[in-house]
């Protein structure tokens, strides 16, 4: 440790952090005893100074780690709490092995923080020894192990005490953990340690002590305050031989303060020990997160926390979607307004069209209420009814037709395009249609194909006459070869337009249909020289194919660009433009993953004929795990996880 007066005798000069010299760290470093806003203010410079986006700079972070700990010891405000977290995060085991054991060395000598009066200070004292556990010299350990004993025991904070029994179980400390406490929050610590010392699946006893946790609202109180009072005071005498040193004279009120946040724990796998780190808990068991949140929304389903524990499991799993949407639907009828019960139903929306076989129940209460005088959510549970690919939907369409509704009708009953190019002709007619709605509408026809396209035809270049969806429109109008005069003059006039991708997007609908690559060539090749443009631009490539092979010594040049998405791009437009795969399979292989980029490169992969024998163990991996491995988009469906695993089904049997 280190007070302030020293901090002139380091070389700061010729230190660096994240922003650059270090000579800035001294001011920083002496604002951690100034007022609780200049200590705020303080702890967020050095925070984004070693940690942020940039590696820690070891010289300056172990030159400071002493300054540091002596500021959180003596520090006379109450935001000492973020100086020791911040020591904790420099002890976690992803950094510098020298500044990790400077760490540790302070441990000892903070330990008195453990008897601070404010409990969010004792809660993150707490957190310093379990970040530098596998540092301690063994006496260390066991005064930390003694210390969490004591106030395991008899702190008056039941926070403080919950976390304390954390630090035990870190630190190797034995005996059972008190399941049935009499204390909810320590209940719920002793069983969060329980399941992450056991794993999943947890035990029956584990599950309920979940299942029964209440949200957290108000301190609780013990029932006695001025014995608690009397209590730490008594505790601190005999900790400080009757001295209350380094802000013991603060407020007694402080020790009923709870920390703002449950604090994570640096350089461990404990998540926290409230509720809030149920959902990670939860995440590696989803049978027992359905379990718990079936109990909280049968209890009521406060703050939608029962229905969004159920949601996150489907962030992590597949083909739990049927257990989930029995929950959403149970969840329901706590909607306590039609915007909360919209917002209910689009749970649904988000993932029912992952189930293989919506039951008859979900559907019929998504038709109920899609056919209700409720605005908000009529038009939601319509979406959802077309993604249960339910057919009464499309009967409830002619009288709301939503965009959204139409785009997923046109995925889900591809069959049915004669009932539903009339309705997205007369919407995309509509003189108030927004931007975003009319590419969802035009979206919706190329879906259906070139004769929807091409029945179209009048709205479509009513968008490219206005300039709205107009460049979705030209992309769908040239994929179909739906031409006419007037379109091709309007595709002519957009080759100047200001955006370049409406340029590059005309250009090639004109190229499309006229049989003439000259003009797409004449956009694209200045366009394809700027690095941001190229990986926006080289799927439109496609189109042109071999047509357009005078841009293949620029598509060549960025196989080895530094941003992986322009190097898959132009990988799939090299195959284009050539049909040889020579070149592009390298790049494509290597990119490969559970990405949005490496989706589009397993896609093109897949045009190519069988896949290359180094992905098959990769393929298989996508194929058969039971883990959601790629996330959400909002403009694509199927759900790009669904189409991971079909993808890689397809290659693995191919050979």
């Amino acid at each position: 440790m280190r007070p302030p007066n020293e901090l002139d005798r380091v070389r700061w000069q010729d230190l660096t952090h994240a922003y650059g010299s270090a000579e800035d760290l001294p001011g920083i470093l002496r604002r951690l005893y100034g007022d609780d806003e200049a200590v705020s203010g303080a702890l967020f410079e050095l925070d984004g100074a070693f940690h942020g986006d940039a590696p820690v700079y070891a010289s300056s972070a172990l030159q400071t780690v002493p300054f540091l700990a002596h500021a959180a010891l003596h520090s006379p405000t109450r935001k000492r709490d973020g100086a020791l977290m911040l020591l904790a995060l420099f002890a976690e085991p992803n950094e510098d092995a020298a500044v990790r054991a400077a760490v540790a060395r302070e441990v000892e000598g903070l330990l008195p923080c453990l008897r601070d009066a404010a409990p969010a200070v004792r809660c993150a004292a707490l957190r310093l020894p379990a970040a530098a556990a596998d540092l301690l010299a063994p006496d260390v350990r066991q005064l930390a192990l003694a210390a969490a004993d004591a106030l395991h025991a008899d702190d008056p904070s039941v926070a403080v005490r919950a976390d304390a029994l954390a630090l035990r179980v870190l630190l190797g400390g034995g005996g059972a953990l008190p399941l049935d406490s009499p204390r909810p929050p320590i209940r719920l610590a002793a069983a969060i340690l329980t399941a992450l010392t056991s794993g999943p699946p947890y035990a029956p006893e584990v599950v309920r002590v979940f299942a029964e946790a209440e949200p957290e609202g108000e301190p609780e109180d013990d029932g006695d305050e001025e014995a608690e009072l009397s209590a730490l005071a008594d505790l601190w005498e005999e900790a400080t031989d009757g001295s209350w040193e380094d802000g013991g004279a603060r407020a007694a009120q402080d020790t009923y303060d709870r920390p703002a946040v449950d604090f994570p724990w640096p350089g461990t796998n404990l998540p926290g020990t409230g509720l809030s780190a149920l959902v990670d808990v939860l995440a590696a068991d989803p049978d027992a997160a359905f379990q718990v949140a079936a109990r909280w929304i049968a209890d009521g389903d406060e703050e939608r926390r029962g229905s969004a524990l159920a949601e996150s499991v489907l962030h992590e799993w597949r083909d739990r979607e049927p257990a989930f949407l029995a929950l959403a639907l149970d969840a329901l009828p706590h909607a306590e307004s039609p915007g909360e019960l919209a917002n209910r139903i689009g749970a649904i929306t988000r993932w029912v069209a992952l189930d293989p076989a919506p039951g008859a129940r979900l559907r019929d209460t998504l038709h109920a209420h899609a056919s209700g005088t409720e605005a908000q959510p009529a038009k939601e549970a319509l979406l959802a009814l077309v993604r249960a690919r339910d057919p009464r939907a499309l009967d409830l369409l002619a009288d709301r037709p939503g965009p959204a509704a139409l785009r997923a009708a046109a995925v889900h009953f591809p069959a049915q395009s004669a009932r539903l190019v009339p309705l997205l002709r007369r919407e995309l007619a509509a003189p108030q249609l927004w931007g975003g709605d009319a590419v969802t509408l035009v979206e919706a026809l190329a879906a259906l194909g070139p004769a929807a396209v091409r029945e179209a035809q009048e709205e479509l270049t009513e968008c490219l006459r206005a300039d709205r969806a107009g460049l979705t429109a030209a992309r769908a109008l040239g994929a179909a070869g739906v031409g006419s005069p007037e379109i091709l003059g309007l595709l002519r006039m957009a080759l100047h337009h200001r955006d370049t991708r409406a340029r590059a997007t005309a250009a090639v609908a004109y190229s499309q249909l006229t049989g003439e690559p000259t003009a797409a060539v004449n956009v694209l090749a200045p366009l394809l020289a700027s690095p941001g443009e190229a990986p926006v631009l080289l799927p439109l490539l496609q189109a042109l194919g071999p047509a357009a092979s005078r841009l293949l010594p620029r598509v060549e040049s960025l196989l080895t660009d530094s941003y992986e998405p322009t190097r898959v791009a132009a990988a799939a437009a090299a195959f284009h433009l050539t049909g040889d795969p020579t070149r592009a399979t390298p790049v494509l292989t290597a990119a490969v993953a559970p990405t949005p980029t490496g989706l589009h490169a397993l896609k093109t992969l897949a045009t190519m004929g069988p896949a290359p024998a180094e992905l098959r163990a990769q393929l298989h991996e996508f194929a058969t795990s039971p883990h959601r491995l790629l996330g959400p988009s909002t403009a694509e469906e199927p759900h790009p996880d669904a189409q991971l695993r079909e993808l890689s089904r397809r290659l693995l049997a191919a050979g």
